[in-house]
């Protein structure tokens, strides 16, 4: 969803009275926020849908209580609302995105890939809000759509295939989602990994809307999208530090179920641009085959 910059800049301006508004400019678009930069030293997400309006509050609770348990550098958000605009602001992180790392050519290092397990490590020992009454609880299955996972393979020509996946994918699920919840991210992508400028390690995490129990291969599912060997790497790393397996090949199927579902629902959006992303993600995930 695409805001209209001179009307984003009055609101940020009426709800942030005692910060001058130099440059805002748009660097993501999504389904739930847009994010832009402020004056070139501050992150701003907006809230494209209630869902999203709910998460940030959410976050702004929450980060507080689990920051005792990482050493990584989590920046808190503040919460505005301006008119019918809903945002979130903390500071730019100094470095770039993992995402960004890899467009330029510059390969994971060892250390930015232990410094990630590290992390996972830290957040799903933290249970300082195991029992609150707002924190969700649920399961990768709860979030599948069978019907829209099927009309994307009517989509792609290719339904036994899709069939099998989804038939390995609920057989997988009845053991993996038996252990232990743990508290998860919830989408660490890597653009939401910020590294440091000179590749030397992990700059921070940011962007802690989705935080929830779920089991341990939730977290993995966001980054094996996009880069499968590293993820796997990760995996390992965490299992070493953890003794807990992660099961690859059920992370790569909740990873291909999701970007079914978005296809689908791309295709009935007839959005073109959305419908390329997930072709692209599926793409990806074609180096594990069932």
């Amino acid at each position: 969803m695409r805001h209209d910059i001179a009307r984003l800049t009055a609101c940020v301006r009426e709800a942030m009275r005692d910060l001058e508004v130099f440059s805002l400019r748009e660097l993501a678009e999504g389904f739930h926020s847009s994010v832009y930069l402020l004056n070139d030293e501050w992150i701003l997400r907006v809230a494209n849908t209630d869902e999203a309006a709910i998460a940030y509050r959410r976050e702004e609770f929450f980060l507080p209580v689990i920051k005792s348990c990482l050493t990584a550098h989590v920046p808190e958000p503040v919460t505005y609302k301006a008119e019918d605009v809903i945002f979130a602001v903390h500071p730019l992180i100094e470095g770039g995105t993992y995402t960004e790392m890899c467009e330029k050519g510059s390969g994971p290092t060892e250390r930015i890939s232990n410094d990630i397990a590290c992390f996972l490590t830290q957040l799903h020992q933290c249970n300082g809000l195991k029992y609150h009454s707002d924190i969700r609880h649920f399961s990768f299955v709860d979030s599948m759509q069978p019907d829209a996972i099927f009309d994307a393979a009517q989509y792609l020509k290719n339904y036994s295939t899709v069939k099998k996946e989804y038939e390995m994918f609920l057989l997988l699920a009845e053991t993996c989602e038996k252990k232990e919840k743990v508290l998860v991210h919830g989408d660490l992508n890597y653009a939401n990994i910020i590294v440091k400028a000179d590749h030397s390690g992990l700059a921070g995490i940011i962007d802690f809307s989705e935080l929830s129990y779920q089991i341990p291969e939730h977290d993995f599912s966001p980054l094996i999208k996009s880069d499968p060997e590293t993820t796997i790497r990760i995996a390992e790393m965490y299992t070493g530090l953890t003794s807990c397996e992660i099961n690859i090949n059920y992370v790569a199927l909740c990873a291909k179920m999701r970007a079914y579902n978005g296809l689908a629902n791309s295709i009935d959006a007839q959005d073109d641009k959305k419908i390329r992303h997930f072709l692209k993600r599926l793409r990806v995930l074609e180096y594990f085959s069932f």
